[in-house]
């Protein structure tokens, strides 16, 4: 069985390595549901202007617009439409006002992500910060209220409270890291952004083309004509929707008239491009078989056809192989809740944060904790400390509290074992005062 192709996806492509081939799964489909071998099915491409003048001598089944000539249509029998590939205008798609230009650089997905993540990293803070004697409170609403805002000030270095845990050093560092990949990559595009001259298309649909360039094929020239468009033909039948579409891109023409297919599927795939109205001239496609073609094939073929248009099986192949990008630029509807894709994209930032921030700690932990013993002094003003020997003893106990790296828990064990050394010397002191009086007490006797 031959069967004549015209070589443009999504609609159909002689391509085997296309996967949104819509006429090629249709016919497979038929033929599965009268029994018909598959394997035998060959492909022909064929250009418009040779497909039907070809197809009469090479091959078994046509697709075809049903706008040919009669002359034409009489050497053929013809199934029921199969769907409308009419005329559609692409265009330059509208772009934002200048005044939302700020928030182009992000998806909303990501920027839904940037809010939330400060309320994630204060619950982090206020979990390894709270204390009943601290400046973080184990109150829930006053420690979140105050954790949040320091996260919110450590990114920007206004942030002076001492982290007393690692764990919070680690977090803070991991968040302040993350933050400013983002914010270069937010600055970067935002410039981008403003480089770009503002693209504005006052085509609203094809009632207003009058005095625009449109590009087209000439069999839709006279129509484009009338309506007031300066024309402007692509002529070459293997790259003329290629053709028109950088045209568009590049400026040369307002916007270009192409079959809906086309249309459709470069609008999913180029964000910057855009379907204005809708299918403005009808031109329906039906299979067009060789008058020599077997009645009961023909029959049951076209009978098939038909039930895909009673029970919408025909509409599930458009929407799986007509509606779809095959490059994915383009999404025009945005998944909530956030994709997985996303999560742990944002989760492998995080990590890849943490793995450095904890690759500058250690590098640098003996720099850091020297400074901060070079640079530890008490609160001027305090009153409970006024004695010279208790204020060097307190700073005496900050630099030994840098020197165990700032943690409070061997901070508090050492303390601890010092008490216990002193307990034990206390208590030996003691036993050997006694001992001396008792010496004494029995040589004055």
């Amino acid at each position: 069985m031959r069967i004549g192709l015209l070589n443009f996806r999504p609609l159909m492509s002689c391509d085997e390595s296309i996967t949104s081939n819509f006429i090629p799964a249709l016919i497979e489909s038929i033929f599965e549901d009268i029994n018909y071998n598959k394997s035998s099915i060959k492909y022909i491409c064929y250009d418009t202007t040779s497909l039907m003048k070809d197809a009469l001598s090479n091959g078994d089944i046509s697709i075809a617009p049903l706008e040919m000539n009669e002359e034409v249509l009489s050497l053929f029998k013809f199934s029921v439409p199969v769907l409308n590939n009419g005329l559609v205008l692409l265009t330059k798609s509208y772009k934002r006002s200048l005044y939302w230009v700020i928030f182009e650089p992000y998806e909303i997905q990501l920027w839904i992500f940037l809010f939330i993540l400060p309320f994630v990293i204060g619950h982090l803070y206020w979990l390894f910060e709270r204390s009943k004697h601290g400046s973080v409170s184990t109150n829930y609403l006053d420690g979140i209220t105050t954790s949040i805002w320091r996260v919110c000030l450590s990114f920007l270095f206004l942030a002076k409270e001492h982290l007393t845990k690692f764990s919070t050093r680690l977090v803070i560092t991991t968040y302040w890291f993350f933050s400013l990949i983002l914010l270069a990559s937010y600055i970067s595009t935002l410039a981008s952004c403003l480089n770009q001259p503002i693209q504005i298309t006052d085509i609203s649909s094809y009632k207003n083309i009058n005095g625009k360039t449109i590009g087209t094929e000439a069999s839709y020239s006279n129509l484009l004509t009338y309506l007031g468009a300066n024309i402007k033909i692509y002529k070459d039948p293997q790259t003329k929707f290629i053709d028109m579409i950088d045209g568009l891109i590049q400026g040369d023409v307002d916007a270009v008239a192409l079959p809906y297919s086309v249309g459709i599927n470069t609008s999913l795939e180029n964000c910057d491009l855009s379907l204005i109205g809708t299918i403005f001239v009808d031109s329906y496609l039906a299979f067009a078989f060789n008058e020599k073609v077997h009645d009961k094939f023909y029959n049951q073929f076209n009978s098939i056809l038909q039930g895909y248009h009673d029970n919408l099986s025909l509409k599930t192949l458009i929407n799986k192989h007509l509606y779809v990008s095959t490059i994915g630029a383009c999404e025009t509807n945005i998944p909530f809740p956030l994709p997985p894709e996303l999560v742990l994209g944002c989760l492998m930032f995080l990590i890849f944060g943490a793995v450095f921030a904890m690759g500058i700690y250690f590098i640098f932990r003996k720099s850091l904790i020297k400074t901060r013993i070079n640079s530890s002094e008490l609160p001027q003003g305090n009153n409970l400390v006024n004695d010279k020997y208790t204020m060097e003893f307190m700073n005496m106990m900050i630099k030994f509290e840098c020197i165990l790296g700032s943690s409070n828990t061997k901070f508090v064990k050492k303390i601890n074992e010092l008490k216990e050394v002193i307990d034990e010397n206390t208590k030996l002191s003691e036993k050997f005062e006694e001992m001396y009086k008792n010496i004494s007490f029995r040589l004055e006797n």
